[in-house]
């Protein structure tokens, strides 16, 4: 009698550690399935900034208005008009300083990344 009991309670005992390691797996399953949706999200985003910072580095709007920040910084070097109640500002050709074209580019990854130069 006293080893159906034992036996019994070793069954029991059995049946909640095969419970708690279906638990265990179950969670571990999830955890794996979020960690591969949030891999997933954060290699989209990449995309969507890398993305950003092709659009941004053949803007040329935006290439100019930086051009004529940076030739504001030489005193006299930039020129201007007022026309039609518009006040236009003219920039020398080229870039100021010795500055290139690849320091330009940094300088438009810089503010895009917040002066962070490794984005």
């Amino acid at each position: 009698m006293a080893w159906a009991y034992s036996n019994g309670r070793d069954h029991e005992k059995a049946a909640r550690r095969r419970a708690e390691q279906a638990q265990r797996d179950k969670a571990a399953r999830e955890l794996d399935r979020k960690i591969r949706e949030n891999e997933l999200a954060i290699a989209r985003t990449e995309e969507r900034i890398a993305a950003i910072h092709q659009r941004a580095l053949v803007d040329d709007k935006l290439r100019e208005a930086i051009r004529l920040a940076l030739w504001a910084k030489v005193p006299g070097a930039v020129t201007g008009s007022y026309v039609k109640g518009e006040a236009v500002l003219i920039p020398p050709e080229g870039l100021p300083n010795g500055l290139t074209e690849e320091d330009l580019n940094a300088a438009i990854l810089a503010g895009l990344c917040g002066n962070k130069t490794d984005p």
